[in-house]
């Protein structure tokens, strides 16, 4: 296999590393504030945060997200559980 230097690789190849990047550091689950620093890291290399775009970076990262559940033989991680307010007493 051929190894490319980070430099010469075209835009997608960059925009694909970080995905799969992305869901071998999130370990095949994250939340919404991820999702977020990864459409600013995805803009960062020039794709527009349009719906489009972000539709269609979300459709690759749930794929690498399948291909990653099954290439380490783990079930996929549960998503972080929100954060509840603690309620006050009146």
């Amino acid at each position: 296999m051929e190894v490319v230097n980070m430099a010469s690789k075209t835009r997608i190849q960059k925009i694909l590393d970080l995905a799969g990047q992305f869901v071998i550091e999130q370990k095949g689950a994250w939340g919404h504030a991820e999702w977020e620093e990864l459409v600013g890291k995805a803009a960062a290399l020039g794709v527009e945060a349009s719906d489009e775009n972000k539709r269609s970076l979300g459709n690759i990262i749930e794929a690498c997200k399948e291909l990653y559940s099954e290439a380490e033989d783990v079930a996929p991680a549960k998503k972080p559980a929100a954060k509840s307010r603690a309620k006050t007493k009146s």
